[in-house]
């Protein structure tokens, strides 16, 4: 049976963390962007396609032939293009599936361009948004999900803030409800479990900054999903710091 790890953290059960270890499997799909050819994800990716053709091939062979074109940021080494999937997922195969499935029904011709891809997200930022009302169901009740939503309105262009701006905003948030006399949604009643829940479900992340052996700072992001492990099913937000939306999030929300 298959559950998630939330709801799991949420069920009334002594000495959690050994029943996990015990008695359970935690499925991790995580990968880093320079050893994704080796990584689970991939290979559901490339099987896709290769499932298709009437021969085998090589690991990567089938995907570089759909996708036969990299990805140019101006600060590095130009990218395959799984590392956008990569992005715009949340290192699920549903995720990356579902990309994939609504690049095949749009398209014509035997490869991909780019902008497939980005026509694409359109409507996988509405399957995201069904995943994530599934997901806030755990949390509060259908009627409290619209009051929940509204909270995003507030971010509009600030994909990136810090505490103090989320304190400020969950304030206004909070005074709009109460004028119209509606109810604050569970896990939102105070800006600490409002960051907590954001980060619990992936929505946000939050930044550090370390500074390289040749002096130059970077940017090091800590998610809910990619933290998790046997021992800490839910890790915890650190309060205070900067924090960024979720790159998908972001274009679901227009932030």
């Amino acid at each position: 049976m298959l559950i998630r790890p939330d709801i799991m953290y949420k069920m009334p059960v002594h000495n959690m963390n050994q029943k996990l270890r015990n008695n359970a499997v935690l499925l991790n799909w995580v990968t880093t962007y320079r050893k994704y050819v080796d990584s689970k994800l991939f290979k559901i990716a490339d099987d896709y396609f290769m499932k298709q053709q009437d021969q085998q091939y090589l690991l990567g062979q089938s995907w570089n032939h759909y996708f036969p074109y990299k990805i140019q940021a101006p600060w590095k080494q130009p990218d395959n293009l799984f590392i956008e999937f990569l992005r715009y997922s949340l290192y699920k195969p549903r995720d990356i599936l579902t990309m994939l499935n609504e690049m095949v029904d749009a398209c014509n011709g035997d490869i991909f361009k780019h902008a497939d891809f980005e026509d694409m997200l359109t409507n996988y930022s509405v399957y995201l948004k069904g995943e994530l009302k599934d997901c806030m169901l755990i949390y509060m009740e259908d009627s409290d999900y619209s009051n929940f939503i509204l909270f995003f309105d507030y971010f509009q262009g600030h994909k990136n803030f810090d505490y103090a701006f989320f304190e400020t905003k969950h304030l206004e948030y909070v005074r709009y409800l109460k004028a119209l006399e509606r109810k604050i949604p569970p896990f939102m009643e105070t800006a600490s479990e409002a960051l907590q829940l954001l980060y619990d479900t992936n929505i946000i992340c939050y930044k550090t900054v370390e500074t390289l052996p040749n002096g130059r700072k970077k940017n090091k992001m800590f998610w809910s999903y990619k933290e998790r492990n046997y021992a800490n099913i839910q890790p915890e937000v650190k309060k205070g710091g900067k924090y960024a939306f979720h790159l998908a999030y972001a274009k679901t929300f227009r932030l």
